[in-house]
């Protein structure tokens, strides 16, 4: 699945409009790179103009057959845990700045460090509430075992850590990250691999949710404008660049499609693969 605009921190606090800025300014390469069908566009403030509303909705809808097959299986019997995984956010509380991950609401001082203005139009691009909704039907219905299916759902693309729970759903953001990001401690110093899964099922979440790594384990806020500032970059390289994004585009969906036959794989096996499922790279980038 995509991105839309449902996790745009400016719908759930409107005064935040002024952080984000014009969006024209906001190099974000997808809106250049990516290539949609014109009836996937909206007119937008971006630097091209166009807004690929449409998208996230289009490639959701070829995860239906996936999740159709899991729940099914949860429902038969087959299975009692779930593994899943998506690039995108799946909910705004999964935002890099979202510090109450049991609120509905969203504060401004959450944004008050000198990256605010970023924070709120990465949100316009951080992924969309179809994940949210496709990845809690593969459990729907299922009552058992007594506590409830153990689900584990897996994410990426803001390069920030996360660790919490929500309505039955453990989140899980776990970026090896950039070796600038390393550096100024918005993701961990020393890269390592997080075990989520072994042969015994689900390993236990932390003692203490993890909700704003950078925070919590003294990150060099005050530099934050400077590592987050994106600087153009040659033509030549753009070229290559849109010619991988092309690609990229065009398996996306293929992508998506494995991560639900992933759940599937997991609830119908009940367990893990004997070496256990760990975090890094892909699934945290």
């Amino acid at each position: 699945v995509g991105h839309d605009d449902s996790l745009d921190l400016t719908h759930f606090t409107p005064s935040l409009i002024h952080r984000a800025g014009d969006m024209r300014a906001f190099t974000w390469s997808d809106f250049a790179l990516c290539k949609w069908p014109a009836a996937l566009l909206r007119p937008s403030d971006t630097m091209t103009g166009h807004y690929p509303a449409g998208v996230a909705c289009k490639l959701a809808e070829r995860n239906e057959p996936s999740v159709r097959e899991v729940n099914e299986a949860l429902c038969g019997a087959v299975g009692d845990a779930v593994l899943s995984f998506s690039h995108f956010l799946p909910r705004e509380q999964t935002l890099p700045d979202w510090l109450d991950p049991a609120g509905l609401s969203f504060s401004p001082d959450w944004v008050s460090h000198p990256a605010g203005g970023t924070a709120v139009n990465f949100s316009r691009v951080a992924g969309s509430r179809l994940i949210d909704e496709q990845l809690r039907r593969l459990t729907a219905g299922v009552q058992r075992p007594p506590d409830g299916v153990c689900h584990v759902h897996a994410f990426g693309h803001s390069h920030r850590p996360k660790d919490f729970s929500l309505d039955g759903v453990r989140y899980v953001s776990h970026p090896l990250g950039y070796s600038k990001e390393r550096v100024k401690r918005l993701t961990p110093e020393v890269p390592h691999l997080k075990l989520v899964w072994d042969v015994d099922g689900a390993v236990p979440p932390p003692p203490q949710p993890l909700i704003r790594y950078w925070e919590e384990h003294g990150g060099r806020e005050p530099e934050l404008d400077a590592l987050l500032a994106s600087p153009a970059r040659p033509p030549a390289e753009r070229q290559r660049g849109a010619g991988s994004m092309r690609r990229n585009a065009q398996s996306w969906h293929c992508g998506t499609e494995a991560s639900m036959q992933s759940s599937a794989i997991a609830a119908q096996a009940g367990r893990s693969d004997p070496a256990g499922m760990r975090l890094g790279g892909a699934a945290g980038g």
